[in-house]
Protein backbone atom coordinates (compact mmCIF):
# COMPACT_ATOMS: atom_id res chain seq x y z
CA UNK A 1 0.00 0.00 0.00
CA UNK A 2 1.46 3.20 -1.08
CA UNK A 3 0.90 6.05 2.05
CA UNK A 4 0.91 9.51 0.55
CA UNK A 5 1.95 12.08 4.13
CA UNK A 6 0.82 15.45 3.72
CA UNK A 7 2.30 18.71 5.87
CA UNK A 8 0.48 19.98 8.36
CA UNK A 9 1.89 23.81 7.11
CA UNK A 10 -1.94 25.34 7.04
CA UNK A 11 -3.13 28.69 8.79
CA UNK A 12 -5.88 29.14 12.04
CA UNK A 13 -8.97 31.91 11.16
CA UNK A 14 -11.02 34.04 12.31
CA UNK A 15 -12.96 36.21 10.93
CA UNK A 16 -14.79 39.91 11.58
CA UNK A 17 -17.80 40.36 9.59
CA UNK A 18 -19.56 43.66 8.65
CA UNK A 19 -23.38 44.55 6.85
CA UNK A 20 -22.51 43.93 3.03
CA UNK A 21 -24.37 44.40 -0.07
CA UNK A 22 -26.71 41.90 -0.83
CA UNK A 23 -26.26 41.06 -4.14
CA UNK A 24 -23.02 41.61 -4.16
CA UNK A 25 -21.95 39.24 -0.89
CA UNK A 26 -24.43 36.30 -2.83
CA UNK A 27 -22.01 37.01 -5.90
CA UNK A 28 -19.50 36.15 -4.08
CA UNK A 29 -20.07 32.79 -2.65
CA UNK A 30 -22.25 31.59 -5.40
CA UNK A 31 -18.92 31.91 -7.63
CA UNK A 32 -17.12 30.41 -5.59
CA UNK A 33 -19.60 26.99 -5.04
CA UNK A 34 -20.72 28.21 -1.85
CA UNK A 35 -24.32 28.64 -0.35
CA UNK A 36 -24.88 32.45 0.18
CA UNK A 37 -26.01 33.50 3.59
CA UNK A 38 -29.60 33.68 4.52
CA UNK A 39 -31.98 36.39 3.69
CA UNK A 40 -32.68 39.22 6.44
CA UNK A 41 -36.67 38.36 7.38
CA UNK A 42 -39.24 41.15 6.76
CA UNK A 43 -39.68 41.63 10.46
CA UNK A 44 -35.97 42.15 10.94
CA UNK A 45 -35.77 44.31 8.42
CA UNK A 46 -38.74 46.72 9.30
CA UNK A 47 -37.26 46.75 13.11
CA UNK A 48 -33.97 47.76 11.94
CA UNK A 49 -35.66 50.41 9.18
CA UNK A 50 -37.91 51.79 12.02
CA UNK A 51 -34.94 52.69 14.10
CA UNK A 52 -32.85 53.76 11.39
CA UNK A 53 -35.53 56.43 10.51
CA UNK A 54 -35.46 57.65 14.10
CA UNK A 55 -31.31 58.39 14.50
CA UNK A 56 -31.76 58.83 18.59
CA UNK A 57 -31.50 56.30 21.37
CA UNK A 58 -34.68 57.44 22.89
CA UNK A 59 -36.37 55.29 20.41
CA UNK A 60 -37.08 51.19 20.35
CA UNK A 61 -38.81 49.25 17.85
CA UNK A 62 -40.80 46.10 19.58
CA UNK A 63 -42.23 43.30 18.32
CA UNK A 64 -45.68 42.86 18.68
CA UNK A 65 -46.99 38.91 19.30
CA UNK A 66 -46.99 37.37 15.86
CA UNK A 67 -44.86 40.16 14.01
CA UNK A 68 -45.39 38.42 10.82
CA UNK A 69 -49.26 39.19 11.33
CA UNK A 70 -49.31 42.18 14.04
CA UNK A 71 -46.44 44.16 12.96
CA UNK A 72 -44.40 45.77 15.07
CA UNK A 73 -44.40 48.95 16.97
CA UNK A 74 -42.23 52.24 17.59
CA UNK A 75 -41.87 53.26 21.36
CA UNK A 76 -40.72 56.45 22.61
CA UNK A 77 -38.75 56.10 25.77
CA UNK A 78 -38.74 58.32 29.24
CA UNK A 79 -36.20 57.63 31.02
CA UNK A 80 -36.88 58.14 35.42
CA UNK A 81 -35.07 58.17 37.92
CA UNK A 82 -37.51 55.29 39.54
CA UNK A 83 -38.68 53.76 36.24
CA UNK A 84 -38.75 54.46 32.45
CA UNK A 85 -42.39 55.65 30.45
CA UNK A 86 -43.11 54.37 27.17
CA UNK A 87 -45.33 55.63 24.62
CA UNK A 88 -46.36 54.02 21.14
CA UNK A 89 -46.05 56.61 18.38
CA UNK A 90 -46.57 54.41 15.49
CA UNK A 91 -47.57 50.64 14.48
CA UNK A 92 -46.17 49.24 11.25
CA UNK A 93 -46.50 45.52 9.41
CA UNK A 94 -45.16 44.47 5.87
CA UNK A 95 -47.43 42.78 3.29
CA UNK A 96 -46.07 41.34 0.31
CA UNK A 97 -42.87 43.21 0.34
CA UNK A 98 -44.79 46.80 1.09
CA UNK A 99 -44.57 48.38 4.01
CA UNK A 100 -48.36 49.44 5.86
CA UNK A 101 -48.48 51.73 8.21
CA UNK A 102 -51.81 51.78 10.97
CA UNK A 103 -52.16 55.59 11.03
CA UNK A 104 -51.93 57.43 7.18
CA UNK A 105 -48.66 59.25 6.68
CA UNK A 106 -46.94 59.80 3.05
CA UNK A 107 -44.11 61.22 3.95
CA UNK A 108 -43.13 59.04 6.45
CA UNK A 109 -44.25 55.72 4.54
CA UNK A 110 -42.15 56.43 2.13
CA UNK A 111 -39.25 57.41 3.93
CA UNK A 112 -39.93 53.75 6.09
CA UNK A 113 -40.22 51.83 2.53
CA UNK A 114 -37.32 53.69 1.26
CA UNK A 115 -35.14 52.67 4.47
CA UNK A 116 -36.87 48.87 4.66
CA UNK A 117 -35.82 48.07 1.41
CA UNK A 118 -32.38 49.01 1.94
CA UNK A 119 -32.27 46.67 4.72
CA UNK A 120 -33.58 44.07 2.44
CA UNK A 121 -30.93 44.82 -0.06
CA UNK A 122 -28.25 43.68 3.22
CA UNK A 123 -26.75 40.81 4.49
CA UNK A 124 -26.29 41.31 8.22
CA UNK A 125 -22.29 40.75 9.29
CA UNK A 126 -23.99 37.55 11.78
CA UNK A 127 -25.57 36.15 8.75
CA UNK A 128 -22.15 36.35 6.54
CA UNK A 129 -20.43 34.74 9.23
CA UNK A 130 -22.89 31.89 9.53
CA UNK A 131 -22.38 31.42 6.05
CA UNK A 132 -18.67 31.36 6.31
CA UNK A 133 -18.82 28.52 8.79
CA UNK A 134 -20.44 26.40 6.64
CA UNK A 135 -17.89 27.27 3.89
CA UNK A 136 -14.97 26.30 5.75
CA UNK A 137 -16.64 22.92 7.20
CA UNK A 138 -16.91 22.07 3.84
CA UNK A 139 -13.41 22.27 2.70
CA UNK A 140 -11.12 19.54 2.98
CA UNK A 141 -9.24 19.47 6.33
CA UNK A 142 -11.01 22.04 8.06
CA UNK A 143 -10.93 21.49 11.70
CA UNK A 144 -12.88 23.52 14.36
CA UNK A 145 -10.58 25.31 16.83
CA UNK A 146 -13.39 26.32 19.46
CA UNK A 147 -16.87 25.02 19.77
CA UNK A 148 -19.28 26.86 18.42
CA UNK A 149 -17.41 27.53 15.12
CA UNK A 150 -15.71 31.10 14.38
CA UNK A 151 -12.48 29.77 14.71
CA UNK A 152 -10.96 26.89 12.30
CA UNK A 153 -7.67 25.68 11.47
CA UNK A 154 -6.67 24.90 7.79
CA UNK A 155 -4.29 23.17 5.49
CA UNK A 156 -2.29 24.65 3.35
CA UNK A 157 -3.69 22.53 0.42
CA UNK A 158 -7.29 24.37 1.39
CA UNK A 159 -5.91 27.68 1.69
CA UNK A 160 -6.28 28.58 -1.69
CA UNK A 161 -9.77 28.32 -2.57
CA UNK A 162 -10.41 29.50 1.11
CA UNK A 163 -8.71 32.78 0.75
CA UNK A 164 -10.38 33.31 -3.06
CA UNK A 165 -13.82 33.77 -1.18
CA UNK A 166 -12.90 35.99 1.59
CA UNK A 167 -11.03 37.78 -1.10
CA UNK A 168 -14.36 38.67 -2.62
CA UNK A 169 -15.94 39.63 0.67
CA UNK A 170 -12.80 42.10 1.12
CA UNK A 171 -13.66 43.57 -2.01
CA UNK A 172 -17.79 43.76 -1.23
CA UNK A 173 -16.92 45.68 2.01
CA UNK A 174 -13.41 46.72 2.99
CA UNK A 175 -14.31 46.31 6.88
CA UNK A 176 -14.96 42.27 6.45
CA UNK A 177 -11.68 41.40 7.76
CA UNK A 178 -10.47 37.70 7.79
CA UNK A 179 -7.53 37.21 9.95
CA UNK A 180 -4.88 33.70 9.42
CA UNK A 181 -2.22 32.88 11.82
CA UNK A 182 -0.08 30.44 9.87
CA UNK A 183 0.79 27.72 11.37
CA UNK A 184 4.09 24.73 10.66
CA UNK A 185 4.34 21.06 12.14
CA UNK A 186 5.10 21.14 15.68
CA UNK A 187 3.96 19.64 18.37
CA UNK A 188 1.76 22.40 19.70
CA UNK A 189 0.37 22.03 16.30
CA UNK A 190 -0.45 18.69 16.18
CA UNK A 191 -1.91 18.62 20.05
CA UNK A 192 -4.35 21.03 18.86
CA UNK A 193 -5.21 19.52 15.54
CA UNK A 194 -5.43 16.31 17.28
CA UNK A 195 -8.06 17.22 20.43
CA UNK A 196 -9.84 19.37 18.51
CA UNK A 197 -10.32 16.31 16.38
CA UNK A 198 -11.25 14.09 19.17
CA UNK A 199 -14.06 16.85 20.16
CA UNK A 200 -15.33 16.93 16.84
CA UNK A 201 -15.61 12.89 16.51
CA UNK A 202 -17.07 13.01 20.51
CA UNK A 203 -19.89 15.24 19.56
CA UNK A 204 -20.55 14.02 16.46
CA UNK A 205 -20.44 9.83 17.28
CA UNK A 206 -22.69 11.02 20.63
CA UNK A 207 -25.28 12.83 18.45
CA UNK A 208 -25.56 9.61 16.55
CA UNK A 209 -25.80 7.08 19.19
CA UNK A 210 -28.78 8.88 21.05
CA UNK A 211 -30.12 9.58 17.56
CA UNK A 212 -30.30 5.83 17.29
CA UNK A 213 -31.42 4.89 21.23
CA UNK A 214 -34.07 7.50 21.89
CA UNK A 215 -35.80 8.00 18.11
CA UNK A 216 -37.63 5.87 15.89
CA UNK A 217 -35.45 5.81 13.12
CA UNK A 218 -36.92 4.54 9.91
CA UNK A 219 -34.34 2.39 7.52
CA UNK A 220 -33.42 5.72 5.49
CA UNK A 221 -32.31 7.68 9.02
CA UNK A 222 -30.15 4.89 10.06
CA UNK A 223 -28.35 4.97 6.88
CA UNK A 224 -27.95 8.73 7.00
CA UNK A 225 -26.39 8.38 10.01
CA UNK A 226 -23.76 5.62 9.01
CA UNK A 227 -22.70 7.86 6.45
CA UNK A 228 -22.18 10.15 8.52
CA UNK A 229 -20.29 7.58 10.42
CA UNK A 230 -18.33 6.14 8.02
CA UNK A 231 -17.49 10.54 7.14
CA UNK A 232 -15.88 10.77 10.77
CA UNK A 233 -13.66 7.27 10.09
CA UNK A 234 -12.77 8.56 6.55
CA UNK A 235 -11.76 11.99 7.89
CA UNK A 236 -10.04 10.77 10.67
CA UNK A 237 -7.92 8.68 8.06
CA UNK A 238 -7.03 11.77 6.26
CA UNK A 239 -5.85 13.34 9.40
CA UNK A 240 -3.43 9.93 10.51
CA UNK A 241 -1.56 11.01 7.22
CA UNK A 242 -1.77 14.39 7.54
CA UNK A 243 -0.52 14.26 11.27
CA UNK A 244 2.06 11.40 10.73
CA UNK A 245 0.15 9.44 13.30
CA UNK A 246 -2.66 6.16 13.72
CA UNK A 247 -5.06 8.34 15.58
CA UNK A 248 -6.86 4.63 16.88
CA UNK A 249 -8.22 6.32 19.81
CA UNK A 250 -10.52 8.77 17.48
CA UNK A 251 -11.21 5.86 15.07
CA UNK A 252 -12.75 3.61 17.78
CA UNK A 253 -15.10 6.39 19.30
CA UNK A 254 -16.19 6.91 15.50
CA UNK A 255 -16.21 3.25 14.28
CA UNK A 256 -18.70 2.15 17.57
CA UNK A 257 -20.58 4.32 15.99
CA UNK A 258 -20.67 2.98 12.53
CA UNK A 259 -20.60 -0.84 14.34
CA UNK A 260 -24.04 0.42 16.32
CA UNK A 261 -25.68 1.92 13.23
CA UNK A 262 -25.13 -1.00 10.89
CA UNK A 263 -26.69 -3.13 14.31
CA UNK A 264 -29.70 -1.33 14.34
CA UNK A 265 -30.08 -1.55 10.32
CA UNK A 266 -29.99 -5.35 10.41
CA UNK A 267 -32.47 -4.94 13.71
CA UNK A 268 -34.74 -2.73 11.39
CA UNK A 269 -34.66 -5.74 8.95
CA UNK A 270 -35.91 -8.33 11.36
CA UNK A 271 -32.64 -10.30 10.77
Amino acid sequence: MNTVRLPINGAICYWSMNDSNRSHTESAFRAEGYVPPKEMSDVMALRRAMESCCNEKTYRAESRKRPQKNGIELLSIHRGDDSNEYNMLYGAKVIDGRVELERSNYQLQYKLQDAFDTQKATFTGGAIGEALILACKSLDGSTELRPGGCIYWLPQYSLEKWNRLVGRLGQVNPRNVVHQWATAQDENTLHEVRDALMREVQDASTRILNDLHTKALREDGIEARRDEANELIAKTERYAALLGERLDEIRQVAELARQCCVHDAICALGM
